[in-house]
């Protein structure tokens, strides 16, 4: 099926500016804030005047997921044409159901492939729901996982909304569960302070209340919306085709509908005030609001994955971190949960990693894939895995090593300085040595000695005896060698690996600098998605400075030295800069954090700003500034 994409606010406004032909630098600004700017004298009239191209089409694709269903050909009865390499039919999603056409959307549910994975990984069949609701009705770790915020992967409490909200409900059923995942829908956002706070709830109508009980009160599901449309008049079957005409809020459609509620509102309660208050509730909910028996099977999702991670952590950590190992800002989020379970990653080992991340049970413990790396895939993995497993590595030198692998493997450069940065062939040396030896080994030319002044001739002090037996210091400049490469001769390989050798001695004797604390963790997150330097010697306030967002009140992102743990916290204005604007913090800064207090969080009321008791912010006051780490984070080498 097509689907048509449609011009929002902010793309309406910067299209007209384009029109108007005005500055891209300025309006570009308005058109990422419009709200501050609506008011503005100028720019409010161009605001307004947009409006007008708001929900035009402006592009044409194939429906993400829809697809419809008829017993006659699609390209006589509807007509079909190509977007890009996919034949589609001329209707969209409205249409269809304007005109009563079958659809069905396919879609790809990345819970259930962690679900089925672990169950096979553990070796049962997959619970079906009565005999999952048996298991989870008592077992206390599967519901503290919510109310700990151990959530990532779980279906709708995995995200960054939804954490923090599933933590301060803290569900401890299915039905709670359910009621939870409707509450967090956009429709119902007014009432959703109360409902996460567990606060008693009436709308003060009592025939209503009686009506609600099964949802606590509250206006949660599509079916109570249907009922309170049946206890003001309307009948039965009537009520689901009006949920979709009250979402439209078409012209002449929504009004007689409206009419016809308040009447029949008013004749049983005899409230106006009521009638129009619970009318702005179902209007306001019809849009988002999930059927109860969709929030129950969304829920029942999450829970599958609750149970398994609560029960079966090794292999539920083990799966899910093989499926996102592409997506490092997902694997990092992982990582942060993996210390509650007592689970350790091991690092990857030449010899020891393969593509995957292996379980291993006996020390609970995971060992990391290369196949999930920054720039790698299985296929380096494999030919890596299989190269040390074909012979006995353990007393072969580093340039016999980086033969092999040039030699008898398809890795490339690139990929050979990550795992040699990350600490991939550690059993042969210090990471810095081995980047500068396998740089000299396989670069043509001679190197760019500005750009890495480390990379050049080796100067080396040997010490040598007279012939009277004293100690003479001598200067021997070291040459860096020719590339080594397999398609060389054989004696000519012979004399360059002689020679690189002597040059990797050298550079024993002069080791490069390695780059800052800061830039090696960045270098890490980057590839990895986590940091894997830590110092666990360190207090647990000594942090480096990781990100700062200075849009409003300035949010820095901290990350603890001695775990690798991140802690992001706000910073008034005033802490971070001195009278003369030099920083206190600043990316790279070591600091010790002094000083912190705890202030209630903000929330948007009526267009107005309030405190909210709910939300706890973690505010630095003093920090001991250590030193400064160099942030220029270059990833080449």
């Amino acid at each position: 099926m097509t689907a048509y994409g449609k011009m929002k606010e902010s793309e309406a406004f910067r299209n007209y500016c384009r029109a108007l032909n005005l500055d891209i630098s300025k309006f570009n600004v308005v058109g990422k804030d419009l709200d501050s700017y609506r008011n503005d004298s100028y720019w409010g009239k161009i605001i307004n005047e947009s409006e007008m191209f708001v929900g035009v089409i402006d592009s044409v694709s194939p429906h993400p997921c829809a697809t419809l269903l008829l017993n006659e050909p699609l390209s006589k009865k509807l007509g079909v044409m190509r977007v890009g390499e996919v034949f589609v039919t001329l209707i969209d999603s409205y249409n269809s159901d304007k005109y009563k056409y079958l659809k069905n959307d396919y879609l790809t549910v990345t819970v259930w492939d962690i679900i089925s994975k672990v169950y096979n990984e553990i070796g049962m069949p997959i619970d079906d729901v009565r005999q999952l609701l048996n298991k989870v009705e008592s077992d206390d770790k599967v519901w503290d996982l919510y109310k700990h915020g151990l959530v990532s992967t779980l279906n709708q409490a995995g995200t960054a909304s939804g954490k923090p909200q599933v933590m301060q409900y803290s569900p401890r059923n299915v039905r709670e569960l359910s009621g939870w995942v409707s509450a967090i829908r956009p429709s119902f956002s007014s009432m959703k302070h109360y409902f996460l706070n567990r606060k008693n709830f009436s709308y003060g109508i009592a025939e209503l209340d009686e009506l609600l009980k099964s949802s606590d009160n509250f206006i949660l599901y599509q079916e109570n919306i249907m009922s309170v449309l049946q206890f003001v008049g309307f009948p039965e079957d009537e009520t689901y085709g009006l949920l979709k005409a009250i979402a439209k809020k078409k012209e002449g459609i929504i009004e007689p509908i409206q009419e016809r509620f308040m009447k029949g509102f008013i004749e049983k309660t005899d409230s106006e005030e009521n009638a129009l208050k619970v009318w702005k509730i179902i209007e306001d909910a019809v849009g988002y609001g999930f059927n109860s028996s969709h929030a129950y099977a969304v829920a029942l999702d999450s829970v599958y994955g609750a149970y398994l991670k609560a029960n079966f952590p090794l292999e539920y950590y083990s799966t899910i971190l093989n499926i996102y190992e592409g997506n490092t800002s997902k694997q990092g989020e992982i990582f942060e949960e993996l210390a509650k379970f007592g689970i350790t990653v091991k690092p990857i080992e030449f010899g020891k990693s393969s593509g995957k991340y292996i379980k291993d049970a006996s020390d609970n413990s995971i060992y990391k894939g290369i196949g999930s790396i920054k720039f790698l895939n299985s296929s380096v993995a494999d030919e890596l895995y299989n190269l040390a497993n074909s012979k006995d590595f353990s007393n072969v030198d580093v340039i016999d090593l980086f033969k092999e692998i040039v030699d008898n493997t398809g890795v490339n450069t690139r990929q050979m300085n990550i795992l040699i940065r990350l600490g991939y062939f550690k059993q042969f040396g210090d990471w810095i040595e081995l980047a500068e030896i396998f740089q000299c080994m396989t670069d043509s030319k001679k190197p760019d000695t500005d750009k890495y002044p480390e990379f050049k001739d080796k100067e080396v002090i040997i010490e040598k005896k007279n012939k009277k037996g004293e100690i003479r210091n001598e200067l021997k400049i070291v040459k860096k060698p020719l590339k080594y490469s397999s398609t060389l001769k054989e004696e000519t390989k012979l004399q360059r690996l002689q020679n690189i050798r002597e040059y990797a001695e050298a550079v024993k004797l002069n080791p490069p600098t390695k780059p800052s604390v800061y830039n090696q963790i960045m270098f890490e997150k980057d590839n990895l998605g986590y940091s894997t330097t830590t110092y666990p010697n360190l207090p647990d306030n000594m942090v480096i400075v990781m990100d700062i967002n200075t849009k409003y009140t300035p949010v820095v992102t901290f990350m603890k030295l001695n775990n690798g743990e991140t802690l992001t916290a706000k910073v008034k204005k005033g802490k971070m800069y001195d009278e003369f604007g030099i920083p206190f913090m600043d990316l790279g800064y070591i600091v010790k954090i002094t000083d912190t207090h705890i202030e209630e969080g903000w929330k948007k009321v009526d267009d107005k700003w309030e405190r909210d008791s709910t939300k706890n912010v973690l505010f630095v006051d003093k920090v001991k500034v250590l030193r400064r780490e160099e942030t220029t984070n270059d990833t080449s080498r």
